[in-house]
């Protein structure tokens, strides 16, 4: 399995565009995926592979702990009885910052995740029939797992990087043994199928395909769009406003304000068709100030309240957005801040 795995990131990596890659992505990718095998797989979580998506390796005086468990249940309003049903049955990846609790593998991450989960369920799932899911940049793939754990008979695409695509492959295989994982080496023609759909259960692919008259009912953005340079979320909102059904969902949280592609990438400002959409709930991400979710919903109607709703978002971004200065003296002002430190 591990070594099928590894050529189909072999293969990918030959034919990926590495311009479309952000700025934020290559100073953490650095060499870490040349020589690729198996070993490195094994570790993945503790050994850098998945620096800049999950950084708790990077933690120097202490990893999850008892303590931070509790203060986990504490701030996500939830118990153990709960929470156990997504938790890990083993620690695929061997992170650092996982604990075994009970006999389930447990860290920080789980209550992210569940956090996103719940408000997925209360906006989406309890009011839709969710079929096909499409999540770009979904990282490892944990967000999908607890997705799948629940929803076991949804369809679930994820879009990223060859590197990314690499870990999910690997992570959600050996987490769902049972489940066809459709990946680059499957592909033919530059295009997915609707045989594909039907013959598969998980997706993992790059940008850039030809998707026919597939549809999902949901897409999802965490956190990685902020890091894009803006032409490549034109093209990703091209690609949803192309491939989501009618009355489709759109779950979206980034930052209000990111200028790490050097460019001043503001939320309120991602390309949405503003007469095509209805704003179903707007609030903070759980685990960050500086983010909002978005959770929107596909119409035909001509009673789409997206712009009104954008407005009063605008007001909050104002606290997360620097007045109207150019980007470089942005960026002088915190090189000095940082070396006079």
């Amino acid at each position: 399995m591990v070594d099928q795995i590894i050529k189909n990131f072999n293969e990918s990596i030959k034919n990926f565009n590495q311009s479309e890659k952000s700025v934020v992505w290559k100073n953490h990718q650095l060499n870490k995926f040349s020589n690729i095998n198996e070993e490195k797989l094994r570790n993945f979580r503790s050994n850098g592979l998945v620096r800049g998506v999950d950084n708790s390796y990077l933690k120097k005086n202490s990893f999850f702990s008892l303590k931070d468990l509790n203060e986990c249940f504490t701030e996500f309003n939830t118990s153990f009885n709960e929470i156990k049903k997504y938790c890990y049955k083993k620690n695929i990846g061997n992170s650092k910052d996982i604990i075994n609790y009970k006999g389930f593998y447990i860290g920080e991450s789980i209550f992210r995740n569940f956090a996103i989960f719940n408000e997925l369920k209360k906006f989406i799932f309890l009011k839709a029939d969710i079929k096909v899911i499409c999540e770009i940049g979904g990282g490892i793939g944990d967000l999908a797992r607890i997705v799948l754990l629940q929803e076991p008979k949804t369809k679930y695409f994820l879009i990223d990087l060859p590197e990314m695509n690499l870990l999910s492959h690997y992570f959600l295989q050996n987490t769902f043994p049972e489940k066809k994982i459709f990946s680059y080496i499957d592909i033919k023609n530059n295009s997915i199928t609707s045989s594909d759909l039907n013959n598969f259960d998980i997706f993992i692919l790059p940008p850039n395909l030809n998707y026919q008259d597939i549809k999902f009912d949901l897409f999802i953005n965490i956190n990685s769009m902020q890091e894009m340079k803006k032409k490549i979320i034109k093209k990703y909102f091209d690609f949803i406003h192309s491939h989501i059904k009618t009355d489709g969902y759109f779950y979206n949280a980034n930052r209000f304000y990111y200028d790490g592609t050097n460019e001043k990438n503001i939320l309120s400002e991602y390309p949405y068709k503003i007469d095509k959409w209805n704003i179903v709930y707007s609030g903070p991400y759980k685990t960050s100030r500086r983010s909002y979710v978005i959770i929107s919903q596909k119409t035909e109607n001509k009673d789409a309240n997206f712009k009104q709703k954008i407005e009063k978002i605008k007001i909050l971004e104002k606290n997360f957005t620097p007045p109207g200065i150019p980007l470089l003296f942005i960026k002088f002002y915190r090189y000095l801040k940082n070396f006079f430190k």
